[in-house]
């Protein structure tokens, strides 16, 4: 069966159309090419939040990444903005997605630079205990998906308190480094450097080099290593079944 539904007429065909020649122009591929075939519910099982689905993709990201990386990070910092699930318009148990298909789901991020920098351990917490201020005092692109980190949400009242921080194998928040490396696209990343300007003060920039200095956000610009797609396109081909040759 097909990832993506066809079925909306001759205008959504063409649009369809130039958005395979913006794929072939951008990343000299075969859109059209399959990329994967079989089963999808670990990343997109329909009775999740979009928030969840986000993190568990993130984590997937994370997971892709320190496959490759003998510089192990701990934080993928994603949002649930970037994932576009209704492009998938069929049962994720049994899909087919060709390299169009996947670039369509992550489209808005995934062929963007990541970027790499340390945060002190107490700026997660106050990252995941603040995301509800700082998606309305800065953007909604730091209502935080975080991939690789799991943790308790309880309400008080109109806001969440965050508890039992922990990775997503098990490691304790009392566990972790003084400081811990996040890995972010070029549309959160940003952010990082803009907190302390946008909220007047009231939070500071978090992102420091792996020893605590202050670093540029050219300076954690990581153009070497794999985007979001080509992670994603790992992850699809680990898992796919056997594609026709």
């Amino acid at each position: 069966s097909s990832g993506i539904n066809a079925e909306y007429g001759e205008g959504f065909k063409d649009r369809v159309r130039g958005w395979e020649d913006e794929i072939a122009e951008l990343l000299s591929v075969n859109p059209s090419r399959v990329v994967f075939r079989g089963n999808l519910m670990d990343l997109f099982d329909p009775s999740w939040t979009r928030q969840q689905m986000a993190v568990k993709f993130a984590s997937m990201l994370l997971a892709q990444y320190n496959k490759r990386s003998a510089d192990r990070a701990m934080l993928w910092i994603w949002n649930k903005e970037f994932i576009k699930t209704d492009f998938l318009s069929h049962d994720p148990r049994d899909v087919t997605l060709t390299h169009g298909d996947a670039y369509n789901l992550i489209f808005f991020s995934g062929t963007k630079d990541t970027y790499t920098f340390h945060l002190r351990k107490e700026d997660v917490y106050k990252l995941l205990q603040g995301t509800f201020i700082l998606s309305n005092l800065v953007s909604p692109l730091l209502t935080v998906a975080a991939g690789g980190v799991v943790y308790e949400e309880t309400n008080v009242g109109p806001l969440p308190l965050v508890s039992d921080i922990r990775t997503w194998d098990g490691v304790p928040y009392g566990e972790w480094p003084e400081r811990v490396k996040v890995v972010a696209n070029s549309i959160t990343a940003p952010y990082f450097w803009k907190i302390e300007k946008l909220t007047r003060g009231i939070v500071s920039n978090f992102a420091t080099d792996r020893y605590g200095n202050a670093i540029t956000l050219e300076d954690a610009r990581a153009p070497s290593d794999p985007n979001e797609m080509d992670l994603f396109l790992s992850y699809l081909a680990e898992h796919t079944e056997p594609l026709d040759s």
